[in-house]
């Protein structure tokens, strides 16, 4: 018995070719366990047995989702806004050339 364990079910692509894998390979049963679901987004027909949340298709970062690397501390998920990382940035570098460390 095999159970993924996924962070988001987006396309379910990468599910069913796991699930596919796993069950070729000799597997009695392949179960999926997600976070997060976005069905909106789904091209292959997948079942997800167990789900935190279902969620739109916006962009989620925190609880270990990142962008580039950042953001994966996060406690919490949140959707990505790209203004406000504009604007936390020129903040941040204001700060710094305040501090003369720019």
């Amino acid at each position: 018995h095999v159970l993924l364990l996924e962070d988001i079910g987006d396309t379910g692509r990468t599910i069913a070719a796991l699930q596919a894998h796993f069950l070729e390979k000799g597997a009695q049963s392949c179960r999926v366990a997600s976070l997060l679901s976005k069905p909106s987004r789904r091209v292959v027909p997948v079942t997800i047995d167990f789900l935190g949340f279902e969620i739109p298709d916006e962009f989620v970062l925190g609880f270990g989702m990142d962008l580039d690397g950042r953001y994966r501390e996060l406690p919490d998920v949140v959707v990505y806004d790209a203004a406000v990382e504009r604007a936390f940035s020129a903040q941040a570098q204001a700060v710094e050339v305040e501090r003369g460390s720019l």
